[in-house]
């Protein structure tokens, strides 16, 4: 069990980076707490405008926790109506994607304090009753017994059935779990197996970096989790393969190429795109640092030919905001930008800031935009908010309130003023 908020610190080796927590009190000597920890948006009724998904821990007291996702669904254009479920008691991570093919939306959420004992966690699925657009059934559990930070949901067997991986395998250890959905029973998911990664998976993504049309795995993971050993890690790729590799029920092709290594970070984001326009895809990764003693920064794996990589970093030291990260072509120029939001101490102060950053064509970002938020803001994403093709801004942020930041159309990159949904 990874209990409360303190445990949560604990475990940032591992996780990707706690939110803020947000305290909110009704008099007297009691307090609880908002912990923010994710923030997605799709169409989720089919009515044609974008919607809106949170999760959150609130701990209304020390060691307690329970988890809730939060639904805005925009019933008309700029006006969302919200509901919520409660899931787990600390949810993580949220994947929003029709898992059952019934053309409907469906829900998956990790829970990292799932019970009571050290390898608890648990990936639950809410799958949309697709005769009540936007409402969703109870969560059904898909796996439990986990170790993990982070899941992606990708078809590993080309079987147009979308399948499952988590960052973290049953029972606890390093590697990575493959769930294969059923066909013949949608929505259900097989037995694990495992898929030979080294080091405890921290984060993992699907892409197509070999060009082969198919999505491979590019996973970070932590080789050494002792508190002495600042984080020492690699990016690896796990390529995808046509076939069962070797009988083990295994798509991708492990224990992967490693991409690059590194010492004293956590990676909080990566994403896989063109990021110096040559058509080849690149890695993007956002690191956070462990300590003090370390820098976080922006590292990206260019391809000048299949196969052939550089690695180009860029610090992010000097910025302010980083507690919340997400790596999309904001700007519309068909390279991936990287935004990132959070809170951070001026004196005695609490303040809050955005920020995005472009990258150059030697594979380097600049950043283009600092933005001071009104509120404490923790977790961002980017989506088309109000449909006129521009990808917009949404944030989660204190209290467990989302906000959005309208794209201008007449310039580029620069952002309307938070609006609370």
């Amino acid at each position: 069990m990874r209990g409360g908020w303190l445990a949560c610190v604990a475990v940032a080796a591992t996780l990707a980076g706690c939110g803020a927590a947000e305290e909110t009190s009704g008099g007297g000597t009691t307090s609880s707490a908002w912990i923010q920890t994710d923030i997605a948006g799709t169409d989720l009724d089919g009515d044609g405008r974008t919607d809106v998904v949170t999760i959150a821990a609130l701990q209304p007291s020390f060691g307690v926790s329970d988890g809730t996702l939060k639904i805005y669904r925009q019933t008309t254009p700029g006006t969302f109506v919200a509901s919520q479920i409660q899931v787990g008691r600390f949810p993580w991570r949220l994947k929003i994607r029709d898992v059952n093919g019934d053309g409907a939306p469906d829900l998956l959420v990790l829970d990292v304090i799932g019970g009571s004992g050290a390898n608890d966690d648990v990936l639950y699925l809410l799958l949309q009753d697709v005769n009540n657009r936007g409402r969703f059934l109870a969560p059904r559990v898909v796996a439990s017994g986990l170790s993990a930070s982070d899941f992606v949901v990708t078809d590993a067997n080309l079987d147009v059935a979308p399948d499952i991986v988590t960052a973290g395998v049953p029972g606890g250890g390093d590697g990575a779990a493959q769930y294969l959905q059923s066909l013949v029973s949608r929505g259900t998911f097989q037995a694990p197996s495992l898929l030979n990664l080294a080091g405890r998976v921290q984060s993992i993504v699907a892409g197509d970096v070999g060009g082969s049309g198919r999505l491979d795995l590019v996973a970070y993971s932590i080789l050494d989790t002792s508190a002495a050993a600042n984080s020492p890690g690699q990016l690896v790729v796990a390529y995808s393969t046509l076939f069962d590799a070797a009988g083990s029920s295994a798509f991708f092709l492990t224990p992967g190429r490693v991409m690059t290594t590194n010492v004293g970070v956590n990676a909080q984001a990566i994403a896989v795109g063109d990021v110096d326009g040559n058509t080849l895809p690149d890695i993007v990764v956002c690191f956070s640092a462990v300590s003090s003693a370390f820098q976080p920064k922006i590292s990206v794996v260019l391809q000048f030919v299949l196969g052939q990589l550089e690695v180009v970093d860029t610090s992010l030291a000097n910025l302010n905001g980083l507690d919340g990260f997400v790596i999309a072509d904001i700007v519309g120029d068909a390279r991936p930008d990287v935004a990132t939001t959070g809170s951070y101490l001026v004196g005695s102060t609490r303040r809050s800031r955005t920020n995005l950053l472009t990258p150059t064509v030697a594979g380097r970002y600049a950043q283009t935009a600092a933005i001071d938020m009104p509120v404490p803001m923790s977790r961002i994403s980017a989506i088309d908010v109000d449909g006129d093709t521009l990808t917009d801004l949404i944030l989660l942020g204190d209290s467990n309130r989302a906000y959005v930041m309208y794209q201008s159309a007449a310039s580029r990159g620069t952002f309307s003023a938070p609006r609370q949904l």
